[in-house]
């Protein structure tokens, strides 16, 4: 693995083996860092998995230059991958860039996963999708603030004030990541197309989409059409959220395995030339 300047990574290898091909990544949304999948790692058993705080955020904060699109996190990804094929999983955010990368490097995703990716580009995207409004109290409010703003959105007041000072700062100083992420997929700003993403499952790489039972509507409108615009899995985790890897780490991690033997099965077929 090789990491570019300034990014965190880990690779988790199971003790006593060689790290197998290919390697499941894991790749996290906005305003989020690796740590949160801290328990899908421990279920992941028997599975190399990397990690990795995206450009921007968490000990990644200080890489340089900042990500201002999609494709600087999907060239981060393949610089840490270095050649080496991967299961690539991502969450919210994260799962824009697994899509994105299984579309302009095939030959290193064996397969995706991709939970709640937010896609408002495409016609369909359900209204009640508040993606435009937060780009707009992004774009008028002072940058510390905005990102505090859409912190306390996430996970309410009461866990942002019990928060120690310099973690508030820190949260705070994600802020262009923040507005990076969100201004990359806005309608009208295409990372990637549907028939992108046919191609990929044309090509026989397992895609597979992932929600919430209990995420709000549109995350699971989104979800399902997608999967349906796509003829791609659809694996429902029931009463979780759109956190359900910190919440239902189990059962995501489960998903994720179901994701990971797919892309072994298809880079079994590929390595025959079959």
């Amino acid at each position: 693995m090789v990491a570019p300047r300034g990014i965190y990574a880990v690779e988790h290898v199971p003790p006593g083996i060689t790290p197998p091909e290919p390697v499941v990544v894991l790749v996290h949304g906005t305003m989020d860092r690796s740590a949160s999948f801290a328990r899908v790692v421990r279920d992941l058993r028997g599975h190399s998995v990397l990690t990795y705080d995206r450009r921007g955020y968490g000990r990644s904060l200080d890489a340089a230059p900042p990500a201002t699109s999609l494709a600087d996190h999907v060239a981060d990804l393949v610089a840490l991958l270095d050649g080496r094929r991967a299961v690539v999983i991502g969450h919210s955010y994260g799962g824009d860039v697994a899509l994105g990368t299984s579309v302009s490097h095939p030959g290193l995703v064996t397969a995706v996963g991709a939970f709640e990716p937010p896609t408002p580009w495409l016609p369909w995207w359900p209204r009640g999708s508040d993606r435009g409004d937060v780009l707009d109290v992004l774009s008028a409010t002072p940058p510390g603030d905005g990102a505090e703003w859409f912190f306390r959105r996430l996970v309410g007041d009461d866990q942002w004030n019990d928060l120690p000072e310099r973690t508030k700062q820190r949260r705070r100083a994600e802020a262009p990541a923040l507005l990076g992420d969100v201004r990359s997929i806005q309608p009208g700003r295409a990372p990637f197309t549907l028939d992108e993403l046919r191609a990929v499952l044309g090509r026989g790489t397992p895609v597979h989409i992932g929600a919430g039972r209990d995420s709000a509507a549109y995350h699971r409108e989104g979800a399902a059409r997608l999967a349906a615009e796509l003829g791609a899995a659809l694996t429902w985790i029931p009463s979780a959220g759109h956190d359900a890897h910190a919440s239902h780490a189990g059962p995501f991690a489960r998903w994720v395995r179901t994701v990971a033997v797919a892309g072994l099965r298809f880079d079994d077929r590929t390595a025959e030339g079959g």
